[in-house]
């Protein structure tokens, strides 16, 4: 990336692929996960 950290919220249905998924994304510097949702209601109330 460009030297800018990009926030992501990580929605998913299914709490074990929600969990690796966060697990996979924590390696990327550039990456800051501000939150997870279990799904589209969830993520617009947490955004």
């Amino acid at each position: 990336m460009t030297g800018q950290v990009l926030r992501v919220l990580l929605v998913d249905d299914e709490p074990l692929a929600l969990r690796r998924l966060g697990i996979a994304l924590r390696e990327f510097p550039d990456l800051d996960i501000v939150g997870t949702a279990r799904d589209g209601d969830a993520a617009v109330d947490e955004a």
